[in-house]
């Protein structure tokens, strides 16, 4: 499982200089033009899915995915140590969310002035947490899109579900609420941050879990 991992990761190098500029621009342009929380989040997200779609991609180019069933690697290992490697590259990505967004926040604060609004370390690790949850939600569901279909097929059947189920969500949800009820969650919400960020996290772990379950029943049973 090890090697696995450590596989994918030395797959992704290539791709870490764009990654790195990516997130570094991201982060310096929000914290400037918004909020540190909003920086954080953004970095911490984008890093999972970046790295997520960046690996789904490589598999299809050169052959790759196939080259790799010849490798000495269980099937079991090839999909959990994927599933491993996007988590521990999300890790990753929560302390440099952290670095980046203290660092620019002190950065632009000294050049512009400092903000009295400012968020400290406690919220950034926060607001990068639950980002990463949000990022690992959507991992799960598209890994097993790019695990049956391939990268390119399997996005854009992804892409095609996410639009149905948010249009049914806003039309049977919010678009269906009584007047006060979005404002009652948004309050309650305020009132149990660290209660609402362990049920964010718990969830995004579990539906990880069962979304690696299944692609790799899927991988199990393809051809390749």
């Amino acid at each position: 499982m090890k090697t696995a991992i450590i596989c994918d990761i030395k797959t992704l190098v290539p791709f870490l200089p764009s990654i790195g500029i990516t997130l570094v621009a991201v982060c310096a342009f929000l914290t400037l033009g918004g909020s540190g929380l909003s920086a954080v989040g953004s970095v911490a997200v984008m890093m999972v899915l970046l790295c997520m779609f960046s690996l789904a991609g490589y598999d299809d180019q050169g052959g790759w995915g196939r080259f790799r069933a010849t490798m000495p690697f269980s099937r079991r290992e090839v999909v959990v140590g994927r599933y491993l490697a996007v988590l521990l590259l999300g890790l990753v990505g929560i302390a440099l969310a952290v670095v980046l967004g203290g660092a620019f926040q002190a950065l632009f604060g000294a050049l512009l002035g400092t903000r009295t609004d400012a968020p400290g370390v406690a919220e950034l690790v926060a607001s990068s947490i639950a980002s990463l949850a949000c990022g690992l939600v959507i991992c799960a569901v598209a890994m097993p899109f790019s695990v049956k279909f391939g990268a390119m097929r399997g996005m854009r059947f992804f892409a095609c579900a996410v639009a149905i189920v948010i249009s049914v969500g806003v039309a049977l949800g919010i678009g269906a609420m009584p007047p006060g009820v979005l404002a009652g969650i948004v309050r309650w919400v305020d009132e149990n941050l660290l209660m609402c960020l362990a049920g964010i996290v718990a969830f995004s772990l579990a539906l990880y879990a069962a979304s690696c379950a299944v692609s790799l029943g899927i991988y199990e049973k393809k051809d390749l």
